[in-house]
């Protein structure tokens, strides 16, 4: 008798997960529940990587945008300059996520027969800080395509 119990008892536990595997009630939800983390997942990181890109493209616009306010001026002052890295770290909006730092610095390549790349000026922004950055008359690095005798750069690094 114990005997036909445990078979009555395993036939029904049998009938019953056959009858779970072939219902097919609820699949769409079960597949939902593992496909939903995967495409926030997704959705998530496709919005980060996009507002990355904008703030790479923005901070390399600083440089262009700065160094082009700068050099449509005949005279400059520190006041001015401060003025135009504010505008330049403006650019930066929404995307504040760090401090920003933008240096200016004019370089002359003297008319010696070998040329020094010597700092005329340098003006510093560091979040909403203003400071000279590279000293005056110090030596300096260009590229050798830019190494003009008698030239004179503007340099701005974002």
């Amino acid at each position: 008798m114990a005997r036909a119990g445990a078979h009555k008892w395993i036939a029904g536990i049998c009938t019953k997960t056959i009858r779970f595997c072939s219902d097919r009630r609820g699949v769409a939800a079960v597949e939902f529940a593992f496909i939903v983390p995967v495409l926030l997942i997704m959705y998530f990181m496709t919005m980060e990587a996009s507002q990355a890109i904008e703030t790479s493209k923005k901070v390399s616009r600083i440089g262009s945008m700065v160094a082009d306010l700068v050099t449509q001026q005949q005279t400059i002052t520190a006041a001015d300059l401060d003025a135009i890295m504010q505008i330049g770290n403006s650019t930066l909006q929404p995307y504040n996520r760090s401090t920003p730092e933008i240096i200016i610095t004019a370089i002359q390549v003297t008319d010696e027969t070998t040329p020094k790349v010597l700092v005329v000026w340098s003006r510093k922004m560091v979040g909403s800080a203003f400071s000279a950055a590279t000293a005056k008359n110090s030596i300096t690095k260009v590229p050798p395509a830019l190494e003009i005798k008698g030239t004179f750069l503007i340099r701005v690094e974002s």
